[in-house]
C-alpha cells in the first residue's frame, strides 16, 4: 500500500522546487556587485509542470532548467542583479514553501488520522 499519492508527490516535488529557487536567488543577492554576473533563475512552470506531470513521481531527474533572469536589466558593469526586485522573490518564494509545507503537513495528518481510525 502507498501512503503518498500523485499530490502529496506533487507537493513534495514542488517543495524542492522551491528550496532550489531560494538558492538560485540567494546566488543571484551574493552577486550583486559582481561585474558580469547575469541573474539567473528558476524555469519554475517548466519545472512545476513536470512535477505535476503523468508519472513524475518522486524522481527529480536532471533538476529543474535554470536560466538568465528575462526580468534582469544589464546595468553598466554587466550585472543584472536587481536587489530589490531579487529579495522581493526570496520572500515570496519563501512563503509558498511555507504554504505548500503546511498542506503537505495536513496531508500527512490525514493519513495518520486514517491508520489510527482503521486500528480501532
Amino acid at each position: 500500500m502507498r501512503i503518498m499519492d500523485a499530490v502529496m508527490e506533487g507537493l513534495a516535488r514542488a517543495l524542492d522546487l522551491r528550496e532550489e529557487r531560494q538558492r538560485v536567488l540567494t546566488q543571484n543577492i551574493a552577486n550583486a556587485d559582481t561585474p558580469g554576473y547575469r541573474a539567473r533563475e528558476l524555469d519554475f512552470r517548466q519545472a512545476l509542470e513536470a512535477a505535476f506531470g503523468e508519472g513524475s513521481g518522486t524522481d527529480k531527474g536532471p533538476g529543474a532548467p535554470i536560466v538568465n533572469d528575462p526580468d534582469g536589466i544589464l546595468r553598466e558593469d554587466g550585472n543584472t542583479v536587481d536587489l530589490d526586485r531579487q529579495m522581493v522573490k526570496l520572500s515570496t518564494n519563501a512563503g509558498s514553501y511555507r504554504v505548500l509545507s503546511r498542506i503537505l503537513a495536513r496531508k500527512f495528518d490525514m493519513v495518520r488520522m486514517a491508520i489510527e481510525e482503521s486500528r480501532r
